[in-house]
């Protein structure tokens, strides 16, 4: 008999003949930062993934009533909008409304899942690009960055979820893009 006990992740101990196995899941992204994964107790409670996927499903609504505007009229800005720089301008949500709604969207979710005010914001290059950016402090009610462009996948769920041109820049790791 192999005295090595055959296993294909994760610890294997031998205690007293008894096999005590400990599998550890952690997501292949978070390997290659080099996170740590999160402890058991960090697991978002069911409330929180329900407000995560509300939040997500909130800005997936309005970035395609967004792109759709502008495939119509070839900007994202707000019509009375002072032409954006090169860095992220803050649209207000009123002059988002007034953009979009009712000929884009019915109505225009201005709150995250928590109940917090959605930001939104376009960036225009010097080469004619634009961008559109909604984001949602998340979980903890604070900022994690002070941009857009800083926006990464992340095992904290916590934290802010920051959708821009048509994909998810940072969400809840396991959340969909």
């Amino acid at each position: 008999m192999n005295s090595h006990p055959k296993h294909r992740s994760g610890f294997v101990v031998r205690l007293g003949g008894a096999l005590l196995a400990l599998i550890v899941v952690v997501p292949p992204s978070a390997v290659i930062r080099g996170e740590d994964p999160p402890p058991p107790s960090a697991a978002p409670s069911r409330s929180a993934i329900a407000q995560q996927k509300s939040t997500m499903a909130s800005m997936k609504a309005i970035a395609a009533a967004w792109e759709t505007c502008f495939h119509d009229f070839s900007t994202y800005c707000p019509p009375k909008m002072a032409a954006p720089d090169l860095q992220w301008d803050n649209i207000k949500p009123a002059e988002l409304q007034a953009l979009l709604v009712p000929t884009y969207i019915q109505e225009l979710p201005l709150q995250d899942g928590w109940s917090r005010p959605l930001q939104f914001a376009v960036r225009c290059t010097t080469q004619g690009h634009q961008s559109y950016g909604i984001r949602s402090m998340g979980g903890d009610g604070r900022w994690d960055a002070d941009s857009y462009a800083n926006a990464t996948r992340t095992l904290k769920a916590a934290s802010d979820i920051v959708f821009s041109d048509g994909r998810f820049l940072q969400s809840p790791e396991g959340m969909g893009r």
